[in-house]
């Protein structure tokens, strides 16, 4: 009965696809050649793609056509996505790609950042089924440099979730997590949709589930798990409940697993699937036995043997066979437990790279040849039979011993590869990303200075120039008089305060002179503003630095000197820079109170973390020491 009524909901759907169709048709009669027309045509190629691939691919290249006559770009491209997202769904990656890489290009050219990036992000997926983790990375940081530029970050919400998605498939579960933790701040902020939200949720709760943090796993679960059942999500509902049963069990309440599954079965007349009726008996059969009602769990997972065999689900089938041989061992049927064992392990051998399959399918049709050979032989000498017979054997055994080996050898290999190369390209994301942050302060820093000196300072000085007139030309009491005096020596305070400011912020020496000098006057001026004495040495060779590498070498001793000057209590620091061929050692020393580094960790802040920003942009080296009342030495090697 159920059979019938899932025939009769696939149907209706069908239906009602080909009545949506049949009333585009009547407009598209009466559309003229426009973009109208154009984005008719997709939303006809839409709509045939959930049931008929071959028209569906047919109406977006007539949309393609239109849109490229009428030089609607976007029309163009949002077709192209389509062709390669077809292509995808139909299993056709390489058509996928092909479309994916020329719908880039025409982006580049003609299309919105947006659409770039989609593009991007379009690769990227493609790869990812294609196992080319090493691309789909690249492609990934493509796409996301653009996304975080734009004000609309409502794709980036999206973006995040899948990137966190493709991190937990290659068992990335802290990338995943950082990812994921990324789309839920957007989303809390008011970006994305609901559906959105509930693949982020779901996506943390994931991380959270094999990073064995079950608490956490399950809290964002079961808020994933509310917002799909609001949004009537079903598909999403059955994952995100297949992930709790796992968590469940992880947490050994085996008794909730009862309520999950039986709303996992509910949900079969909504997601109308063989493979799904199949992965809810499995379902069934693990929470019987979990609940060590072992021959109820046998008679499920049979059940979900029969429906993946006779439908040729090896996923399933896989599954299957590995639940019956636990079931049979715990049972204490160890035949029956080697048996399911025996097939569990060929589905995984059929999983072999093809590469590797093709090779031992030609060793077997080797050695049958061989093996028939020697038979014949066998009608004239039974020994020699015998003889090459196991010859045969054990050579072939040996080789496809060899090829399996190598091959897994290989499989890890490029693993690695892929794992380093992914390491390498979030480094250069992140020091990217640490690149322009600095450069932007330092340029926002410039300008702040330059408004400071230039504008406020000019003016106040205008001001105080003007009022020193005034007074010429006043008749004011004495006590006025002195008020008047007092007025223009604060005025005169504030101006030396901002140029103060404007200094700290870009030092005017820095600009004309270089570094040494920079600092040399930045030593002077502390020491001249407070009663410590600052030293500072200059040791190594005169070489040219970069001006980047300037600014940033300045900020770092300035952040360390101002430390010592507000928190180490300190009467003498020493300032050192020693250049040398390849490197820049800087050195700031105090005799202040010091801390116990044993004991206590120093506290971080913004001039802190900036520190370390600077060090790692240049692949440096910091160490600092300190004994409490013994002062604190901070020693940074830079390769400048």
């Amino acid at each position: 009965m159920k059979k019938y009524l899932m025939i009769l909901i696939y149907m209706l759907f069908v239906c009602n696809c080909y009545s949506q169709i049949s009333e585009e048709m009547q407009i598209l009669k009466a559309a003229k050649d426009d973009t109208t027309k154009a984005k008719i045509l997709g939303n006809i190629g839409y709509d045939y793609g959930l049931i008929n691939p071959d028209s569906a691919l047919y109406y977006y290249q007539e949309s393609k056509k239109l849109s490229a006559k009428l030089n609607h770009y976007s029309g163009v491209i949002r077709c192209n996505t389509n062709i390669g997202e077809l292509y995808r769904q139909m299993g056709n990656y390489k058509e996928s790609l092909k479309f994916d890489i020329i719908n880039m290009k025409f982006a580049e050219k003609y299309g919105k950042q947006v659409q770039i990036a989609n593009c991007y992000s379009n690769i990227s997926t493609t790869y990812h089924y294609l196992l080319k983790f090493d691309s789909c990375v690249k492609y990934d940081l493509k796409a996301q440099k653009i996304y975080e530029s734009l004000s609309d970050k409502n794709p980036l919400v999206t973006f995040y979730s899948n990137i966190a998605e493709s991190y937990t498939e290659r068992h990335l579960f802290d990338k995943s997590l950082e990812y994921g933790l990324k789309a839920l701040q957007l989303s809390k902020q008011g970006f994305g949709t609901q559906v959105d939200l509930i693949y982020v949720l779901s996506s943390i709760s994931v991380a959270y589930l094999y990073l064995k943090q079950n608490e956490k796993a399950l809290i964002y679960a079961q808020k994933a798990l509310k917002i799909s059942r609001n949004e009537k999500e079903y598909y999403t509902q059955q994952i995100i409940l297949g992930n709790i049963i796992l968590i469940k069990i992880n947490q050994k309440k085996y008794k909730d697993l009862f309520p999950i599954v039986n709303e996992l079965n509910n949900l079969k007349v909504k997601i109308n699937s063989i493979e799904y009726d199949a992965n809810v008996l499995l379902n069934f059969g693990i929470a019987y036995f979990y609940n060590n009602d072992d021959k109820k769990a046998k008679e499920f997972f049979l059940k979900a043997l029969a429906i993946s065999e006779s439908n040729n689900l090896s996923v399933i089938s896989k599954n299957a066979y590995s639940l019956l041989n636990r079931v049979e061992s715990k049972l204490g049927n160890f035949s029956e437990a080697d048996r399911y064992e025996v097939k569990r392990d060929s589905i995984y051998e059929l999983q072999v790279n093809e590469s590797t399959l093709k090779n031992i399918q030609e060793l077997e049709k080797k050695y049958e040849t061989q093996k028939k050979q020697a038979e014949i032989v066998l009608l004239k000498v039974k020994n020699e039979k015998k003889s090459t017979l196991n010859k045969i054997l054990i050579s072939s055994s040996i080789v496809l011993i060899i090829l399996v080996f190598l091959a897994y050898r290989n499989f890890q290999n490029k693993q690695k590869i892929q794992n380093f190369k992914i390491t390498e390209l979030e480094k250069d994301r992140q020091l990217f990303a640490v690149d322009a942050m600095l450069k932007g302060q330092e340029e926002e820093r410039s300008r702040i200075a330059k408004d400071l000196h230039d504008g406020l300072g000019g003016l106040l000085s205008g001001t105080k120039l003007s009022f020193t007139s005034m007074k010429e030309n006043l008749i004011l009491t004495p006590e006025n008089a002195i008020q008047f005096d007092k007025s223009l020596s604060m005025l005169d305070t504030t101006i030396s305060d901002l140029r103060k400011v404007a200094h700290n912020l870009m030092p005017e020496a820095l600009v004309k002179f270089g570094l040494n000098d920079a600092l040399r006057d930045f030593c002077s001026s502390i020491q001249s503003a407070s009663s410590i004495a600052v030293n500072y040495q200059k040791i190594g060779v005169d070489r040219k630095i970069a001006n980047t590498a300037e600014t940033f070498v300045y900020r770092i001793i300035q952040e360390l000197v101002n430390n010592a000057v507000k928190h180490a209590d300190a009467k003498e620091i020493m300032v050192q820079l020693c250049v040398e061929s390849t490197k820049l050692l800087i050195t700031v020393e105090d005799d202040g109170k010091g801390y116990d580094a044993t004991a206590t960790q120093s506290k971080s802040g913004a001039g802190l973390d900036n520190i370390v920003y600077r060090v790692e942009y240049f692949n440096g080296k910091i160490d600092t020491q300190s004994t409490l009342n013994n002062g604190t030495a901070v020693n940074i090697e830079l390769n400048v």
